[in-house]
């Protein structure tokens, strides 16, 4: 449903779904359909407040689907970006 309706609008869109888990399976399934333009949006590594800053894979992910979304806004391809609901809510 998440790829036809993303195909439809032709719009950046965000699929949040409940565990990181999730968002890796949803992101495979929607790779079959929409190719790379689906995205993930990983979730930082252990606890906001933790004093050890992230891996750099990590935040370099977070920030290349930021990169996409701003493309998008530019006049560039659209993304179909996957989280979970803890990527999106986190900092």
């Amino acid at each position: 449903m998440a790829a036809w309706l993303w195909r439809r609008l032709r719009v950046p869109a965000l699929l949040i779904v409940p565990r990181e888990a999730d968002a890796g399976a949803a992101l495979e399934a929607l790779r079959a359909w929409v190719g790379d333009a689906a995205a993930p949006f990983p979730a930082p590594p252990g606890l906001p407040y933790d004093r050890e800053p992230p891996p750099p894979e990590a935040t370099r992910a977070r920030l290349d689907a930021l990169a996409r979304l701003a493309g998008a806004a530019g006049g560039g391809s659209p993304p179909l970006l996957v989280a979970s609901a803890a990527a999106a809510a986190g900092p």
